[in-house]
């Protein structure tokens, strides 16, 4: 099934087929769930890993190669129901004051750390004031009101606020705010402790081993407190940063599952063809991911709106959604993406391609073509998968065109964010990060002058600093009435499409690619982060 005159299969028709097949084989429900089958106990699962991560702690780097394997093993306090509404987790109560002041949670009893200590209010008492509230890259925005955290005792946490933060549950999960053991973190370098590569935390999951370039194997935690969870006996996780070795290791049956893009667009069309496999692009609602070019402001070119304008108006982004994405996705007109409750377009810029004016722009910053040479030269960063890479060559091509040269410069995980967040080493970037549903919460980190933190991954890396714009960020954080929130963020867009320190290219729409016989491949709003307690595997 083809879109018509372009031969691609597009990110409705694919789905379709893949219902179809789920439909004719008498399957229901992600991972083709038979309502009559119970779980079955024991198995092990292998995932098809893109990335290698830096770390295997995301209490204060939670990057998408990190939490995919660190969420079976740290916990937050809370989790999400299919509502995107906080469930209990570590916490099993909660109570907001009416002034929004004082948050008190209530934590669950007789939860252990893999170590055998116990859990209580002194690890997450600490997880706040040390780790996320200092080290997280949100961090100047969900807890730069944050003025006190007491413990009265074992099993109670009061969190104190000088100012109310709305959205404060929103962010309490497993992949932005994990419970770190403070017998383990108190008096060290948490940034370099050893333990952020052999964590121990109180998830389903307990870390064993790590092979560097190989392997992460995870075992069953026998005493995990949710009672006769989890029902696979090992997870283990192959590094592949290759995609067709991903694609050929589901196709094997070597793997069972593969989630943010494991599998490339160009090759699903492929794998649907095997009954054994299915693709699904539930468990990713909540992040609200965004496909971007961060913009290094510093740089002495990039550091004129005009040239950034310029390069935005050189790219044909509905030819790479076409042809590079196959549909999987959505153009951006901003730094909200069109799910969320405060977007508009009104008064927005909007840049379609525009090669003349792109060329004009260039001219009048001051960057006029001489004969054949380039205006200027830039580099772009990126890690390794299909999409990017194909991204990355589009962008030096499209800029070609308007006398600006580009080199591509390819980096492992680590690497690339050492060179963006900490060593600024960098002109273009282009990465994914979430949105989430409340722009306080994912979009303000990256366009909020205090948030340019060397060292912090996913703050503000583009240097972008303006004062007028910080305020309205301030005010919109702290604003609890909805048409005045709407305004400011609204306000916010303009600014930020006008100035262009980042370059939204599309709302993204990741894909899981998994074995029929995983049963609860991602479950829930942020299931491609689940902590797969309650997956298992059909003999």
């Amino acid at each position: 099934m083809t879109k018509s005159g372009t031969g691609f299969l597009t990110r409705r028709a694919l789905l379709g087929s893949a219902a179809a097949t789920a439909l004719s084989l008498g399957m229901g429900g992600a991972g083709g769930v038979l309502a009559q089958e119970a779980p079955r106990r024991g198995g092990v699962l292998t995932v098809a890993l893109t990335w290698e991560p830096a770390m295997l702690t995301a209490a204060f780097n939670p990057s998408t190669p990190i939490v995919m394997v660190s969420s079976k093993i740290l916990e937050g306090l809370v989790a999400y129901d299919a509502k995107q509404q906080p469930v209990p987790a570590l916490a099993t109560s909660w109570t907001i004051s009416p002034d929004g002041l004082t948050y008190t949670f209530k934590l669950r009893e007789g939860v252990k750390w893999h170590d055998g200590k116990p859990f209580t209010a002194a690890d997450v008492a600490f997880s706040i004031s040390e780790v996320w509230s200092k080290l997280h890259p949100r961090s100047g925005v969900t807890w730069s009101n944050l003025s006190g955290v007491e413990t009265p005792d074992d099993m109670t946490v009061v969190v104190k606020l000088s100012k109310p933060v709305p959205f404060l549950l929103s962010m309490l999960g497993n992949w932005d705010a994990q419970v770190v053991p403070k017998h383990l973190y108190e008096n060290t370098d948490i940034r370099t402790n050893p333990v952020n590569n052999a964590p121990v935390g109180t998830g389903p999951f307990v870390f064993k081993e790590w092979q560097r370039g190989q392997y992460i194997r995870l075992e069953r935690n026998p005493g995990y407190w949710q009672e006769g969870k989890p029902y696979l006996d090992q997870i283990v996780m192959r590094v592949m940063p290759d995609g067709g070795s991903r694609a050929a290791a589901l196709e094997a049956g070597e793997a069972q599952l593969g989630v943010f893009n494991a599998v490339a667009p160009s090759d699903l069309k492929r794998l649907l063809t095997k009954p054994e496999l299915a693709v699904t692009t539930d468990g990713y609602q909540m992040f609200a991911p965004m496909a971007m070019v961060e913009v290094n402001t510093r740089n002495e070119y990039l550091k004129d709106k005009r040239v950034r304008q310029a390069i935005m108006y050189a790219l044909d982004r509905k030819f790479i959604l076409d042809n590079i994405l196959f549909g999987y996705g959505k153009i951006a007109t901003g730094p909200l993406t069109s799910d969320s409750p405060y977007y508009t377009t009104d008064g927005v810029p909007m840049y379609g391609q525009d090669q003349k004016k792109a060329n004009d722009l260039l001219d009048q910053a001051g960057f006029p073509r001489k004969g054949s040479a380039p205006r200027f030269k830039l580099t772009t960063e990126l890690t390794p998968s299909p999409e990017f890479s194909r991204m990355a060559e589009y962008l030096k091509q499209s800029l070609a065109r308007i006398g600006i040269e580009v080199e591509i410069r390819s980096s492992d995980s680590p690497t690339f964010l050492r060179r963006v967040y900490t060593d600024y080493d960098f002109n273009l970037s282009i990465n994914f990060l979430f949105m989430f549903a409340d722009p306080s919460a994912g979009v303000q980190r990256l366009y909020y002058g205090p948030n340019i933190r060397k060292g912090v991954t996913f703050a503000n890396a583009s240097g972008y600093s303006n004062p007028d714009l910080d305020k309205v960020w301030e005010q919109a954080r702290e604003e609890n009435d909805l048409t005045k929130r709407k305004a400011l963020f609204a306000q916010a867009q303009k600014t930020v499409a006008e100035d262009l320190p980042i370059l939204n290219l599309f709302e993204f729409s990741f894909t899981t690619v998994y074995n029929k016989k995983l049963h609860n491949p991602t479950v829930g709003p942020d299931g491609a982060y689940g902590n797969l307690a309650t997956a298992w595997l059909a003999e």
